[in-house]
């Protein structure tokens, strides 16, 4: 996968067998990585900016998470957690469509993180259905379980 930030000069590579590293304007390569944060208590969370559900915000300050940051593109939040900026990119809602998740699981992966739906599933690149319907997520192995366990907590009344 690829995502470039032009704004910021700065691309995201990373892949099955090809490492995750940032590259700068002039090529130069820094290797990736998630982060190692394994408490909610100091998380920090991206979240979509147009599509922010207040559901999600309160389950956050329900289990403890340290911070939840708004934040537009699919492919910024993703490299946001690649590079251990941030701690978890959730999305319990639609989240675009297969092609807004490609490359953001191919670099977190490379970087160490896990990536499925709000569900915990797989994403599954030869569906026909296109639409990311049961949401997003990106986070550390260690926090992938409470991410689920937010989630979950989100959708409840």
């Amino acid at each position: 996968g690829v995502i470039v930030l032009p704004v910021s000069g700065r691309a995201f590579v990373g892949g099955d067998g090809v490492p995750a590293v940032m590259m700068d304007a002039a090529g130069a390569e820094t290797p990736i990585h998630v982060s190692r944060i394994t408490a909610l208590a100091d998380a920090e969370l991206v979240v979509s900016r147009s599509r922010r559900q207040d559901s999600l915000d309160t389950a956050a300050e329900r289990l403890g998470v340290r911070k939840v940051t708004p934040c537009g593109s699919a492919g910024l939040k993703a490299v946001r957690v690649a590079c251990g900026e941030a701690d978890a990119y959730v999305q319990p809602a639609p989240a675009g469509k297969l092609w807004d998740a490609c490359a953001p699981e191919a670099i977190v992966v490379a970087a160490g993180g896990r990536v499925s739906d709000a569900r915990g599933h797989s994403l599954d690149y030869r569906s026909e259905q296109i639409v990311l319907d049961r949401g997003f997520l990106a986070t550390t192995p260690a926090l992938f379980p409470r991410m689920l366990d937010l989630l979950r907590k989100s959708e409840e009344p």
